[in-house]
């Protein structure tokens, strides 16, 4: 339940892409707005346009702060690809949908090793 989970986030750099924890849930369109500046900093930084978020520990947002994390990822300019890890195969069912109805480069997988391999896909190694 919402009220029994808190809220904790990384964002880091690895190699060619921004990774993204989160456990629990963000509950405000402010926690999902600093989020999302955390990530188009680190992609600036770390010049990528590639975000890996890990939500496998995470648990759902309301219906409104996910229609707002969709539309901002249909839209953002420094984000073209993105993977999500979850734990669930009906989640990543739901969220490969969701992706494809809001025309987001972005898919959901059980597997770190699988989701970095398919994010990474055409990007040259130095």
């Amino acid at each position: 339940m919402m009220g029994e989970v808190g809220y904790e986030l990384r964002v880091e750099a690895r190699d060619g892409y921004v990774y993204v924890l989160q456990r629990g849930t963000f509950t405000t369109e402010q926690q999902l707005r600093e989020l999302q500046g955390l990530i188009v900093a680190e992609a600036w930084r770390a010049k990528t346009d590639r975000v890996l978020f890990d939500n496998r520990e995470a648990t759902q947002a309301t219906e409104d702060l996910r229609a707002v994390m969709w539309t901002w990822l249909s839209s953002t300019a420094p984000i073209r690809r993105a993977a999500i890890l979850v734990h669930s195969e009906r989640i990543t069912k739901r969220a490969d949908r969701t992706a494809k109805m809001n025309r987001v480069m972005l898919q959901a997988f059980n597997d770190e090793d699988a989701a970095r391999e398919w994010l990474l896909l055409g990007v040259a190694s130095d």
